[in-house]
């Protein structure tokens, strides 16, 4: 009984990602039509109408990628799960803003601009709170009657710094071995699902994140690790 469940729950995905696909098909080519012809303002108004739906199809996509995002060479700094929420709306207004400017042809095109939109809004957003965290330290370390950039707290948060860089080096040296084996898996869709797996997402945020159905998820990580598992035999 459990199998007939999983098999149509796998036959509902597909069905459901296909139509969905088809959906952003159709209306990408609505986007296009109105960007070739800037004169006939019934075609452009279709493509505003089109290209707000098809930032609303990418609505549980982008929420996830803001959950999963890290800051480059800063994986302890991310978006807390308090702000997904706002983030994400900073991204769709951001999105919602790129249809003048987007020259992009298929669906792989536009997934790949709002996966990039969605990124550099978070990027934005921990800059500022970096910042904000960075004035108030100050304004406490000028209140306590100490200079800025001397007070124990930041010298503190040196310490930690320093503890968390040898950490890390210690740990790219020990997995170094499977960092280059999955490195070197065939596609780059199987090496971000193994990665976020190993952060501990489940198949249906990854999905999301992705833009994957569930099913395609789990095929991934099967045939990832499977390969993964070869190399380390051989």
């Amino acid at each position: 009984m459990t199998r007939q469940v999983d098999r149509d729950q796998s036959d509902f995905d597909l069905v459901a990602g296909d139509r969905v696909g088809r959906d952003r098909e159709a209306l990408l080519v609505q986007v296009i039509a109105g960007r070739d012809h800037p004169d006939d303002p019934q075609l452009r108004d279709t493509a505003r109408r089109a290209w707000r739906r098809l930032v609303g199809l990418e609505h549980d996509r982008v929420r996830a990628m803001v959950r999963l995002f890290r800051f480059p060479d800063r994986p302890g700094v991310r978006v807390p799960a308090e702000h997904v929420d706002d983030v994400s709306q900073e991204v769709f207004a951001r999105i919602l803003g790129m249809l003048d400017g987007f020259r992009g042809m298929t669906p792989e095109q536009l997934s790949a601009a709002i996966a990039t939109a969605t990124r550099f809004t978070c990027m934005d957003w921990c800059r500022r709170e970096m910042g904000r965290e960075r004035r108030e330290v100050s304004c406490l370390d000028t209140t306590a009657g100490e200079p800025a950039g001397t007070s124990a707290s930041e010298a503190e948060l040196d310490r930690l710094a320093a503890v968390e860089h040898h950490d890390r080096l210690a740990a790219r040296e020990e997995l170094g071995v499977l960092a280059r084996a999955i490195r070197e898996l065939p596609s780059e869709n199987q090496r971000e699902v193994i990665r976020l797996t190993a952060m501990g997402y489940e198949s249906d945020e990854i999905a999301n994140a992705l833009g994957l159905s569930r099913v395609n998820v789990n095929q991934l990580r099967s045939r990832a690790l499977r390969r993964l598992r070869e190399q380390r035999d051989d």
